[in-house]
């Protein structure tokens, strides 16, 4: 190989990198603080006040930042740099379950604003109109707000292509086929509209709450669906072909007698639980059946069956990826526990104390608006990249 051609494999950091870059973290810098000086931002970026000037002359000029004097006793007040006004909120929506399409709304701080749901006014009602009622509330709730709303983050439980802007493997047969980016960007009118599938964004919020070092987990989530996530030890999710890594609810648990498959999710799932309990259980709050666990005998066997059939495939998922930490979530805390008593259970029975000693069972730890401000920060970090670049100030595109 030619030197020439090493060198074009390279991949050179240019004069436009470096000043894109710092541009990317003064701004960064200044929305994430209440107010800064650029002594601060200097200091904290470790370049020249001269650097700092430029950048911030452009966006001022660009009307991103404004400049006010400090409130201050004593002494020459100095200038204070703070992110415009005008900017901005993020939407949050959570559609892990059609039943009720959770929002927060945040200002650009990561501060909630407003924060609510839309449920299904009947069983006949469509994913269409559900997602209508929750913009319909959404656009109340920002009628009060009054800054230009930056960006969408969407939870999906299903696998999102962005080429032809399609959901396929969804939880719910509704989302199938769904052009959800072009349905929030006409109605939020905005083009930052991330869409992040739903069991991903939870195991990575977990991986950052538990990681200590460069520890592999496999995250379990027992909702209204059930999904995966294995995250290495390098803190990457393996996304697989097609992106389907990590859909455990797929897994063929036993085979009935008349030869069809019986998935782990039918099992599993809290939809599936309710439609096999007897009146009054399957009309309840799944957290309230959960507490009749062992004194009523429908409500244990089924309970005992689900987490029996998680245990095994936790069993299995351990020989395939051999995790050094398991995170069983649900949005049933209870539910949660009695799959992890399950596991470590049928752990112990099944495997012997030096490899018990190799990997942990436990119960996540962030709530869901913890995994929400994780993309929300996201969704504001996207919005900064691209805010910086305007066609007097050309960096080239960046993701």
């Amino acid at each position: 190989m030619s030197s020439s051609s090493r060198k074009s494999d390279k991949t050179q950091l240019t004069l436009n990198d470096i000043r894109y870059n710092n541009t990317v973290h003064l701004f960064t810098d200044i929305v994430s603080a209440s107010e800064i000086t650029r002594n601060d931002l200097a200091a904290k970026n470790g370049i020249s006040l001269m650097t700092v000037k430029k950048i911030v002359d452009d966006l001022l000029k660009m009307g991103l930042v404004e400049e006010h004097q400090q409130e201050s006793s004593i002494g020459r007040k100095p200038m204070a740099l703070r992110v415009s006004s005008r900017y901005g909120n993020i939407v949050c929506l959570n559609f892990s379950t059609l039943h009720k399409i959770r929002f927060i709304i945040y200002d650009i701080s990561g501060q909630i604003l407003e924060e609510g749901s839309a449920g299904c006014k009947d069983r006949n009602q469509t994913i269409h109109e559900t997602i209508s009622d929750s913009i319909e509330q959404i656009r109340t709730r920002l009628q009060q707000i009054r800054t230009e709303t930056i960006g969408v983050a969407v939870f999906l439980p299903g696998v999102y292509y962005p080429g032809d802007d399609i959901i396929k493997f969804a939880m719910f047969e509704e989302l199938n086929d769904l052009h959800i980016k072009t349905i929030l960007r006409e109605e939020f009118r905005t083009a930052n509209v991330q869409i992040i599938h739903d069991t991903l964004a939870s195991a990575g919020s977990e991986y950052k709450t538990h990681t200590t070092g460069n520890d592999s987990q496999f995250y379990l989530y027992c909702g209204d669906g059930v999904g995966g996530c294995f995250t290495n030890k390098d803190g990457n999710p393996v996304l697989g072909e097609n992106l389907l890594a990590g859909e455990v609810g797929n897994l063929i648990v036993f085979m009935r007698n008349d030869g069809t498959p019986v998935r782990l999710e039918e099992l599993v799932s809290i939809e599936k639980i309710k439609e096999k309990l007897p009146s009054p259980y399957c009309e309840m709050d799944f957290d309230q059946v959960v507490k009749e666990y062992g004194k009523h005998t429908a409500v244990t066997q089924t309970l005992d069956e689900a987490s029996q059939a998680a245990a095994l495939a936790l069993y299995n998922l351990v020989w395939i990826y051999n995790p050094a930490r398991i995170i069983v979530d649900s949005y049933c805390k209870e539910y949660a526990d009695l799959i992890i008593c399950r596991a470590i259970a049928f752990f112990r029975e099944h495997f012997d104390e030096s490899f018990l000693q190799n990997v942990e069972i436990k119960r996540a730890l962030s709530e869901e608006y913890h995994t929400m401000y994780g993309c929300m920060t996201y969704v504001r970090d996207r919005w900064i990249r691209q805010a910086v670049v305007t066609e007097d100030n050309l960096f080239g595109v960046r993701g």
